[in-house]
């Protein structure tokens, strides 16, 4: 907790203090510049992140039990743990930092394609798709699992910055914040599952 805590106000810092120019260069060239044809699936990659985070842990709790895995409440408490943990933090710092979205700030060259009503900084979208992704790779650190996870969380922060409604370091920001939480929650429940070594007494063991 205190790592995500420290790396965010380390983003906050750099935010305020650096050139916000290529911030606003890049996101006006990803959505002025983009395809047409494309505007369709972004939304819809946009918006399978609430859907994503409700059906994951269904299937890990099905896959649990269907494979009589020990294991299945420390992955479901661990993945629903990280989604927690990634959503306080990325709506706290909303309200810290009150950056306003691109569109707001650039309404002439800036065109918003989705939903974007709080705050900018960090993206929520992008936080909630990393902290799933990365949770799942945690808890299945398989190829076919990592490569599709942590492509489609990818997918989910360019779509922001595609759709106008968040900059890149609003989308970086939020997959620090996602995969931060993640790594803190797999720790946490994984000194919480882990069963500790029962005492023998001294008096007993010299019989």
């Amino acid at each position: 907790m205190k790592i995500i805590l420290i790396c965010v106000l380390v983003l906050i810092c750099a935010l305020r203090i650096a050139a916000q120019n290529p911030d606003i260069d890049m996101v006006q060239y990803v959505n002025g510049h983009r395809n047409h044809f494309m505007d369709r699936s972004m939304r819809e990659i946009t918006n399978s992140a609430t859907p994503v985070l409700l059906i994951t842990p269904v299937a890990i709790l099905v896959t649990g039990l269907a494979t009589d895995d020990p294991d299945v409440a420390q992955k479901l408490s661990g993945y629903v743990g990280s989604v927690a943990l990634a959503c306080i933090v990325s709506s706290s710092t909303k309200l810290t930092v009150r950056r306003n979205r691109p569109f707001e700030d650039y309404p002439e060259s800036v065109t918003k394609l989705s939903s974007g009503g709080s705050y900018s900084f960090p993206s929520g979208h992008t936080s909630a798709a990393f902290s799933s992704a990365t949770a799942l790779c945690l808890t299945y650190p398989k190829w076919y699992v990592v490569a599709p996870a942590m492509t489609w969380a990818g997918l989910v922060g360019y779509s922001r910055v595609y759709l106008g409604v968040h900059y890149p370091s609003d989308v970086l920001a939020g997959a620090l914040v996602g995969s931060g939480s993640a790594f803190a929650s797999y720790y946490i429940n994984k000194k919480f599952f882990t069963k500790k070594p029962k005492k023998v007494s001294l008096a007993l063991s010299c019989y």
